[in-house]
């Protein structure tokens, strides 16, 4: 009578659908998507990047020291614009 209680408690080693698995079972109402976070929009950096560049080949048509300082500003407006797109 002992031997066949022990019996009963035991777990069936037998190749079950419940026994496929080892470790860990979570089941699939506990698991949750990770929500993604919060991009910014990156539509101002790419603006300023272009903006930056277009500046560039201007000042380079207008030449001289005039045409160097705007190339500067146009450089430093596309530079702030890349800072902020990589961050």
């Amino acid at each position: 009578a002992a031997a066949d209680v022990m019996s009963a408690n035991a777990a069936s080693l037998a190749p079950t659908s419940g026994n496929l698995t080892a470790g860990v079972r979570v089941s699939a109402s506990q698991l949750s998507p990770a929500a993604m976070p919060e991009r910014p929009t990156t539509r101002r950096s790419t603006a300023m990047m272009i903006v930056g560049g277009a500046t560039l080949i201007v000042g380079a048509v207008i030449g001289g020291k005039s045409g160097t300082i705007v190339m500067v500003v146009g450089g430093a407006i596309g530079l702030v614009g890349l800072w902020n797109y990589l961050q």
